[in-house]
């Protein structure tokens, strides 16, 4: 089972060759990666909480708040600005700005994806746990891919090719090379001897 972005040409010229070996592939639909299907359904709140999902498991917390702000800033995120109430990695606050949701979702999926937010195994454990835990990642692409993922993880063969695929040796085989046991004879000093 192989799961992959899909917005790499190069990856994606690779897949019809590892499904043709039987291998099974889940990808996005579409040009996109995991950071851009998962944005892409979360309101400003949404997009803040995997901010913070991300500032939790930075590789210095002190830093992390300032890291990722002038990462956003750095992709067209707003720059902080107290009189207007905003905020760069509080997307609640992007509209004091005049950034939409829609741009904020591009402006978090690209730097959280370049940025190489989620790129390590406990980082990545995290936005699993994230993607798990939000409510409206229960439903539309992102759950489809979820179900997707279950189903090439925990699928079982079906009944007929896994009888065929155990072969059980027949008594005649299961028998050569043994060596045939001796019933054990009465030894002197024991009864009936």
């Amino acid at each position: 089972m192989l799961f992959v972005d899909s917005d790499d040409a190069n990856t994606n010229a690779l897949l019809p060759g590892v499904e043709a070996k039987g291998g099974v592939v889940v990808r996005w639909a579409g040009d996109v990666c995991t950071e851009e299907a998962v944005c892409s359904q979360l309101d400003a709140a949404g997009l803040s909480a995997l901010i913070q999902a991300a500032v939790e498991v930075h590789d210095d917390p002190d830093t992390a708040p300032t890291v990722f702000a002038d990462q956003l800033i750095a992709r067209g995120g707003p720059k902080r600005d107290e009189a207007a109430g905003v905020d760069p990695i509080d997307v609640t606050t992007w509209t004091n700005a005049g950034i939409d949701v829609e741009h904020a979702r591009g402006i978090v999926s690209l730097t959280a994806s370049k940025a190489k937010w989620f790129k390590q195994i406990h980082k990545g454990r995290r936005l699993g746990e994230f993607i798990l835990d939000t409510p409206v990642l229960q439903t539309g692409p992102v759950a489809q891919v979820v179900e997707e993922l279950r189903e090439a993880i925990y699928a079982r063969p079906p009944a007929a090719e896994a009888v065929e695929a155990v072969e059980t040796p027949s008594v005649e085989e299961a028998t050569v090379g043994a060596t045939e046991v001796e019933e054990p004879s009465e030894v002197e000093g024991t009864p009936g001897a």
